[in-house]
């Protein structure tokens, strides 16, 4: 369900080009369109080379649009920084290893993570102060987190580390979160650990979120919409008694040249 129907994010007639000005320039989105809503929770599924780590960079940041416009409750954001877009948006990436500072403590990212989108200074402020809030944060994820606050990250196992970078992405409610195939890493019964947990912590945080994933069955499974890519274009986007009456095989139907 959306809380609104004023847009929190808006891409118009994208284009990128990745390579350019040598012979290997290649246009990869193609003039694509994507409005997304307050409470969307959409699964973002399509073949290697479709665009969608493409999609999320140019969301991100990290690619600028050769056309068309990225808006941001309706301020365009087609040219802003990575830096100042963290202000409102978070990812999590399919590397564990990405998102967290490895020689520091669990505890020492969240706080990290408190002060996403400020200017940071080198001091750590109150971390006793804030070790309860951490400590059922972690609790919350159910994997042994919650016991390992003074531990450098860097010796934590993968599930662990994907479930911190998931905690720091989320914690600040972030306006757009990114998960970039986060739960590819693990294996099939922490891959699916964390999925439970980031459809509950998705739906109490009544959080905008976009999930790029490999899984059919969880691109099926979780999210009120779900989006393919095909050919740096969307060529379906469905919700709600849409979405659930698809199967597997209509979706990988759409992959057929």
């Amino acid at each position: 369900m959306t809380s609104s129907n004023q847009a929190v994010l808006e891409l118009k007639d994208v284009s990128t080009i990745v390579n350019r000005h040598t012979p290997n320039q290649t246009k990869i989105l193609k003039g694509l369109n994507l409005t997304v809503y307050p409470g969307d929770f959409i699964t973002v599924i399509g073949s290697n080379g479709a665009g969608k780590s493409t999609l999320f960079n140019t969301i991100s940041g990290d690619i600028l649009p050769a056309a068309g416009q990225v808006l941001h409750n309706e301020q365009d954001i087609s040219r802003t920084s990575v830096e100042k877009r963290t202000k409102f948006l978070s990812r999590v990436f399919q590397d564990p290893k990405m998102g967290t500072a490895p020689r520091m403590s669990v505890a020492e990212n969240l706080l990290l993570a408190t002060k996403r989108g400020q200017r940071r200074n080198l001091q750590f402020r109150n971390l006793r102060g804030n070790k309860e809030r951490f400590k059922k944060l972690a609790a919350g994820m159910g994997n042994g987190l919650a016991q390992r606050l003074d531990t450098p990250t860097e010796n934590l196992s993968g599930g662990q580390r994907q479930a911190l970078s998931f905690l720091m992405a989320t914690l600040n409610r972030p306006d757009i979160l990114l998960l970039d195939e986060h739960t590819a890493a693990l294996d099939p019964k922490t891959s699916a650990a964390l999925m439970e947990q980031t459809s509950q912590t998705v739906a109490e945080q009544k959080l905008t979120c976009l999930m790029i994933t490999h899984h059919m069955e969880d691109a099926l499974k979780y999210g009120n919409r779900l989006v393919v890519l095909h050919d740096g274009q969307i060529t379906l986007d469905v919700r709600g008694a849409d979405k659930d009456q698809l199967t597997i095989q209509q979706i990988m139907n759409l992959f057929v040249d």
